[in-house]
């Protein structure tokens, strides 16, 4: 499997915000599962101005870099001015596409509970209409055929990208708007699939699964935060959550052993894997 990957040229398409603690801990986990075993490797990275503190965005962006340049080869980022999620995610995926036939969208808030199995994820985004593999962070899915689209951490087929960008609307939550016409249409000879523990290689039914690949590390951030995720008619939006400072710090205290925890678990769990 490592020799495999080997000849591939990684690209991994991220918007991010302003928070280098998660960070760290989102690129750790997935070098240790999946960057460490390419010789090339790009991050395509958009910084939003979200998750800065007064006199901190300095700081906060030469740490960002620093860490971005410690795990990636070349590294391609754009500083945007203003805050949009559905910006950031058209630049990162118009750089991608250019880039490779295939592509990771990740995140900043996430960790990778295990090894990635490249080889396979390759195998399955080149049959016919694949458009994604994600990697699910739900235990024990019963299809591996999803009926949603999601951005959890996902390999992208480029060409389903390049087609959904000529209909992507930035007025539009980046996820919901692909569930509304025109993208439900005109994308609907597409196929997303989840990513099994293990696959027969034989048909679309998982094999039994041990648990999911990915983490979220974003809603006690939100919270520690004071801020909640707003959702309407296909927009998305971060407003105050207005909780009081003892639930503020509880979440930020939760945010810090979460970071551990899923730190150990994650070294454990692919030691196994090699």
């Amino acid at each position: 499997m490592i020799n495999a990957r080997a000849s591939h040229h990684l690209v991994v398409a991220m918007p991010a915000i302003y928070r280098p603690e998660l960070l760290a801990t989102t690129l750790w986990s997935f070098d240790r599962g999946l960057f460490r075993y390419f010789p090339r490797k790009t991050l395509i990275l958009n910084l939003d101005p979200l998750g800065t503190h007064a006199g901190q965005i300095a700081d906060q962006k030469n740490q960002i870099m620093a860490l971005a340049n410690t795990y990636f080869d070349q590294v391609i980022v754009r500083f945007a001015e203003q805050p949009s999620f559905s910006r950031a995610v058209q630049w990162v995926w118009q750089q991608a596409i250019e880039k490779e036939n295939f592509f990771l969208h990740l995140e900043d808030d996430w960790v990778s509970n295990r090894t990635v199995p490249f080889d396979e994820v390759i195998s399955l985004l080149q049959r016919p209409s694949i458009a994604s593999v994600r990697l699910q962070r739900q235990r024990n899915l019963k299809s591996a055929l999803s009926p949603v689209f999601s951005l959890n951490p996902i390999f992208f087929n480029s060409a389903f990208i390049r087609q959904a960008l000529t209909e992507f609307r930035l007025d539009l939550d980046p996820e919901k708007q692909f569930g509304m016409d025109p993208l439900r249409q005109s994308l609907s000879g597409w196929k997303h699939m989840v990513m099994p523990q293990t696959f027969d290689g034989t048909s679309d039914q998982l094999l039994p699964d041990p648990g999911g690949w990915v983490s979220d590390l974003g809603v006690h951030w939100r919270k520690g935060e004071g801020l909640r995720k707003i959702s309407a008619a296909g927009q998305s939006r971060w407003e105050p959550a207005h909780l009081g400072w003892m639930s503020r710090l509880k979440n930020r205290w939760l945010l810090t052993l979460k970071l551990v925890f899923y730190r150990g678990r994650a070294l454990l769990r692919m030691r196994r894997d090699d």
